[in-house]
């Protein structure tokens, strides 16, 4: 004979303690209804709203308020009750689900081992919701298995949903990893982009000190080399031979007749302007026959032949820039006459072994040419008159085949212990 079921909603009577000889019969009647909530899960659904299993619900479970932003429960808390939605909105956080009234949620941490909170939930508009204690649980299960489905369902639903979240964030995983070695990719490029970049400063630098200090050398040498003699000495690191050294040299010396009764009456201003013009004819000129200015001094101008950079015939490099150099200073003084300054221009040339190199300081270095062939040649400058070059017989032995000259005597040189002779130049030998 079939027992009735009681009623939903009526009220569950205490059993009084049946003898142990009951007990294998109810625990076949248990597995029984096992077997019936089993099939029911085939075919349950969630509860539409006001299903009668909330109002079967209520005498069991506790009514609690919630206001938007409070939290229900967090992930990972001990799962001790379960809700139904009775007002408002609730929301899964992590999976972004709306629990609307009448669903059931915080189930899936009873089947969780240690009973911990798979997801956290929140209000998001003021409601009501009414809890079950885990306890309670097990006893409604057999009251109405259809109920136990729809904590089962709702748990089969959060997983299907943790499911995909963690499909979904599985490749996005799978990008960041692809996006991590392509990242790591560019960084190792950008290391060896660096280290290449290190490498290629240090060489610029290097290079920029090299071109500095080559540029400094260049600059010391053009003060008393022709440019393209100065280029060439520190291009092909010859720089050694600016050291102190002996050697054959053409030396050559000349100034302005006049000159110092001239700076005497003049304006400071008018001396300066005649000697920028005086300096620049006569510096063209040097430049032109590779002669090596030894030094200004104020009219007086000093120039060297054959050094540092040697040339073929010295002595007759030096005769030819004197016949240019006379032609120029024509024009000059011709030009100074006009101007009310008689002023004139003497040579003074000589040939010999002589001690040269850099003398000076830090910061001011100058070549020098040290020996009697310099005197010779500024002695022979001292005697010359307007517009004569003069030159020793050493010179003339290089160069009589080039020029004319005549012979203006003896002279008693200061410094110059027997006297010398001199000649001086009246033009080269293609003009005669």
């Amino acid at each position: 004979m079939k027992r009735r079921s009681k009623a939903v909603g009526e009220a569950v009577k205490p059993k009084s303690r049946k003898s142990k000889s009951l007990q294998p019969r109810n625990t076949q009647r248990a597995a029984g209804s096992f077997r019936r909530f089993l099939e029911r899960v085939k075919k349950a659904h969630f509860p539409a709203e006001g299903d009668p299993t909330v109002e079967w619900l209520r005498p069991f479970m506790t009514p609690k308020k919630y206001r938007n932003g409070e939290v229900v429960f967090r992930k990972d808390d001990l799962a001790k009750e379960m809700f139904v939605v009775v007002t408002g909105r609730f929301l899964v956080v992590e999976m972004g689900i709306e629990l609307l009234p009448g669903r059931f949620f915080g189930e899936v941490g009873f089947f969780r081992p240690g009973n911990q909170r798979t997801m956290t939930v929140e209000c998001v508009d003021d409601g009501d919701v009414l809890s079950l204690a885990y306890e309670k649980l097990f006893k409604l299960f057999v009251q109405n298995p259809e109920f136990g489905f729809h904590s089962l369902a709702l748990a089969v639903d959060v997983a299907v949903r943790l499911s995909q979240l963690l499909l979904e964030l599985r490749e996005k995983n799978i990008e960041l990893e692809r996006s991590h070695d392509v990242v790591r990719q560019q960084t190792s490029q950008l290391e060896v982009q660096a280290q290449e970049l290190s490498k290629f400063n240090q060489e610029l630098e290097r290079r920029v000190a090299d071109q500095v200090s080559e540029i400094e050398r260049v600059g010391r040498l053009r003060r008393f080399l022709p440019p393209q003699v100065a280029d060439l000495i520190v291009a092909s690191g010859m720089e050694k031979q600016l050291e102190s050294h002996r050697r054959e040299i053409t030396a050559l010396f000349c100034d302005l007749r006049g000159f110092t009764g001239f700076s005497e009456s003049s304006d400071p201003e008018d001396v300066m302007a005649l000697l920028r013009d005086y300096h620049a004819g006569i510096g063209e000129i040097i430049i032109k026959y590779s002669g090596t200015l030894e030094r200004y001094a104020g009219d007086g101008v000093m120039v060297v032949f054959n050094d540092p950079v040697l040339v073929e015939n010295p002595a007759l490099q030096a005769v030819q820039m004197a016949l240019k150099t006379r032609e120029a200073m024509g024009l000059l003084t011709e030009k100074w006459r006009q101007l009310g300054h008689e002023i004139g221009f003497g040579i003074g040339i000589a040939h010999g072994y002589a001690t040269l190199g850099t003398i000076g300081f830090e910061g001011r270095f100058d070549y020098a040419a040290i020996g009697t062939v310099s005197n010779v040649a500024s002695r022979l400058c001292d005697e010359a008159k307007p517009g004569q070059i003069l030159i020793s017989p050493r010179v003339l032995m290089a160069v009589k085949d080039a020029v004319t000259v005549e012979a203006v005597g003896e002279f008693e040189l200061k410094g110059i212990r027997r006297p010398v002779a001199a000649y001086n130049v009246l033009a080269a030998a293609a003009l005669v």
